[in-house]
């Protein structure tokens, strides 16, 4: 029964590309058929090995939880190189100084975060806390996001700036699952924890807690086309896809615990370069590499990839737990 089932979903992958709910209703369906608990466990398990190897041509259109088409993709890339005149009037005056109600009340929510973080690091040293992204460049839309940097490092004489970046990510990453959403001006706020070494935003970012700018963007024209981002932006998904499939594998479907550190290694070194070349490029924030990661990460294909590494891990600790018992 369960090869039948693992065929059938092999035979509807077309389907899957362009209806994948449909898809998903007919998998439960087949899923509530099979009476023993152990044989479904073993079919989703096959069922999600065979969905991640999707051919990499459909994925490198992957936007966020959805399969689209070319043309919806194309649409999104478009609307998120909208380049105003203007920074953001919601945020910044005509002076270009954040207006001090919306500063007060990104810091009271900072301060709110810094405290959540001290219970896990309690020798936690705040060194400024800055507003970049989209909201502190020329590059917004409607649906920008505000995004908070702490900038923090930990209170001793000698420490590993990686090993604290490291900490923090558990910190940032485990902080909306407790529920600290926030938003401000009908916008998502995104915050974390930065050591200040990692920290990289091309100097583009206005310190909320000393109310200036510590550079301010310059504003440009981008030398490319919509079109031309496009294709850039799945040739590097590829690249990311052969990378992940290159990985050892157990059974051929989990990444391995060695597969899963060097997957995460080599999202952030992509993410490294995309910021240096923010940093020190020529185009700095225009330029045609760093607007590639950046969607990217917009359009979930990093976290997908961060998924993988998610679910490896807890399937490879269900199996300690099951040995061990």
């Amino acid at each position: 029964v369960q090869n039948i089932l693992v065929l059938v979903l092999q035979n509807v992958s077309d389907v899957y590309r362009q209806k994948p709910n449909v898809v998903g209703v007919i998998l439960t369906m087949m899923i509530v058929l099979v009476a023993d608990v152990r044989l479904v466990l073993t079919f989703i398990n096959r069922c999600l090995a065979i969905v991640v190897l999707i051919d990499i041509k459909t994925l490198s259109v992957y936007l966020g939880d959805k399969m689209v088409t070319e043309e919806e993709l194309l649409s999104d890339i478009a609307k998120n190189l909208q380049n105003n005149d203007n920074l953001c009037q919601l945020i910044f005056d005509e002076h270009n100084q954040a207006y001090d109600y919306v500063r007060q009340g990104l810091l009271k929510i900072a301060n709110f975060i810094v405290d959540q973080g001290r219970i896990t690091l309690s020798s936690l040293v705040v060194d400024d806390i800055v507003l970049a992204g989209g909201m502190a460049s020329y590059i917004y839309n409607a649906e920008t996001d505000v995004d908070i940097g702490i900038i923090a490092h930990p209170d001793l004489k000698e420490y590993d700036p990686k090993v604290v970046q490291n900490i923090f990510r558990v910190i940032n990453d485990s902080l909306p699952t407790k529920g600290y959403r926030f938003n401000i001006l009908n916008r998502n706020i995104d915050y974390g924890f930065v050591e200040p070494s990692q920290f990289l935003s091309g100097g583009r970012s206005y310190s909320l807690l000393n109310n200036h700018w510590l550079q301010m963007p310059q504003h440009r024209e981008f030398s490319f086309s919509v079109q031309e981002i496009f294709e850039a932006y799945k040739a590097y998904c590829d690249k990311v896809y052969l990378f992940v499939n290159s990985l050892e594998k157990i059974d051929g479907k989990w990444l391995t615990f060695e597969s899963c550190n060097k997957l995460q290694g080599h999202l952030d070194k992509l993410r490294e370069d995309a910021l240096r070349l923010k940093e020190n490029g020529p185009e700095q924030e225009y330029g045609l590499e760093y607007n590639v990661h950046r969607f990217f990460n917009k359009f979930g294909v990093r976290g997908h990839f961060e998924a993988l590494i998610t679910e490896a891990h807890n399937q490879l600790v269900n199996v300690l737990e099951i040995e061990d018992a």
